[in-house]
């Protein structure tokens, strides 16, 4: 029985997009859970040496680290809404990005707030942070970071930049 008003067909999402989405949180999700927990008890160099993760011999898929990208931010948006936990976070995310053979770098960097100082932690691919929002980036003073492997990225002394570009 109608009442003779079209109604608006709204697309049903995908089963498998759905699948896919669930299987990418579920990725992050893990790992996050663990480096939540061991940031605690472990150094930042050994976490970011634990976090790489080997591509093997597949090439670069930029569909898969945006994909990798936006399941990361949907996990922050559950779990985190306050950012304070950041560095689980990054962690999370440089190891499914080096999974996806991005060559992401984990960076740790400080700005002062309200005469406090504030840390956070972010990861950047190509030169560039992602899933961070761009007006925080200015304000950070990178003060370490890890390449491939975890390999400490070196810094020009006083500048928060790695030798090789700005780390953010």
């Amino acid at each position: 029985m109608g009442t003779g008003v079209a109604r608006a067909q709204h697309p049903r999402p995908q089963p498998r997009r759905r699948l896919r989405t669930f299987g990418g949180l579920l990725r992050l999700g893990g790992p996050y859970l663990a480096f939540l927990a061991l940031r605690h008890i472990v150094s930042l160099e050994r976490l970011a040496r634990f976090a790489w993760r080997d591509p093997g011999n597949h090439p670069r898929d930029p569909q898969l680290e945006a994909r990798t990208i936006a399941q990361a931010t949907k996990l922050r948006h559950l779990l985190d809404r306050t950012d304070r936990r950041c560095l689980p976070r990054s962690l999370a995310l440089y190891r499914a990005l080096s999974r996806a053979g991005a060559s992401p770098q984990l960076w740790i960097g400080f700005r002062k707030v309200a005469g406090r100082v504030d840390g956070h932690a972010w990861v950047a691919v190509d030169g560039r942070p992602v899933g961070e929002a761009e007006a925080l980036m200015p304000s950070l003073t990178p003060t370490c970071g890890f390449g491939v492997k975890g390999a400490t990225i070196a810094l020009e002394s006083g500048t928060g930049m790695a030798t090789s570009g700005r780390g953010r």
